[in-house]
């Protein structure tokens, strides 16, 4: 029997498009993240009993980073990265859109569908690197509003039927029909991909509570994880996809070039 594997898929800030807060205006998020984190299903059990220690440990009650201290964080991405996972992400910024903000009007999910597509095209570039079946491979969205299954099954098989970019046609190695959505409390191992998202958009939020200032030590802490390409161990545009250039994120400088040199360092 061949080996099967779910990626575990959440996201952070929101998918929100038609009001994007600013410095004098509420609204959604400026940015958005996407979290995926693949893993080994006869590896599942060991990493499940690892974070219910780790709840323990850290006297919670839920492993979600938007209710963690940032200490408890630190614990969790460090001690996470010694876990047989492999992390994938996407980082889009809202001002970017443009035209397609128009297009899409007030149908938000529309954006999330097409982020999701960025972050499958890297999964698939790990399945396609490594030989790894589609057929093998569970694909579990955290549920929510964002995502309309249905529609977005159809959505990738119509980017698999016709790839109009080359990174699309990595999604040839994704079947469809293994696209799935579940509660957080449904599927424990979901909060790796809120963790794996969580430190993307830490690295571009710039929250009144931190002053401002961005957080990139809990990203650090995973690095270990992420794919990475195998001549240079950069994570940048294979397991971490900013949407569609680094430099479209209008990032701080020091952000830009932790992100742009960051390493799959064991």
């Amino acid at each position: 029997m061949p080996e099967t594997y779910t990626f575990y898929i959440d996201e952070s800030g929101d998918a929100g498009t038609s009001r994007v807060r600013s410095g004098t205006e509420g609204g959604a998020s400026p940015y958005m993240t996407l979290g995926g984190v693949l893993v080994r299903d006869s590896d599942a059990h060991g990493v499940e009993q690892f974070l219910t220690g780790l709840v323990s440990d850290l006297g919670i009650r839920t492993l979600y980073c938007a209710d963690m201290n940032h200490q408890r964080k630190v614990h969790y991405a460090r001690s996470s990265a010694a876990q047989p996972i492999v992390c994938f992400g996407v980082i889009s910024f809202k001002q970017t859109l443009e035209e397609y903000k128009e297009d899409i009007g007030d149908e938000y999910w529309r954006y999330y569908h097409k982020c999701a597509q960025y972050l499958l095209e890297r999964l698939g570039r790990f399945l396609q690197k490594h030989n790894i079946p589609k057929e093998t491979v569970r694909i579990v969205f955290e549920g929510s509003n964002h995502i309309r299954l249905s529609t977005f099954q159809y959505f990738v098989s119509r980017c698999q039927q016709n790839p109009v970019r080359r990174q699309t046609a990595l999604l040839s190695h994704i079947d469809t029909s293994n696209i799935l959505t579940a509660g957080k409390t449904d599927v424990p191992l979901l909060c790796l991909g809120d963790l794996t998202a969580h430190a993307l958009y830490q690295c571009v939020n710039k929250a009144q509570h931190n002053y401002g200032n961005p957080e990139m030590r809990y990203a650090y802490e995973l690095r270990s994880c992420f794919f990475a390409s195998s001549q240079t161990n950069k994570i940048l545009n294979w397991g971490i996809m900013p949407i569609h250039a680094i430099c479209d994120l209008q990032l701080d400088q020091d952000v830009h070039v932790f992100l742009r040199d960051l390493q799959s360092n064991v």
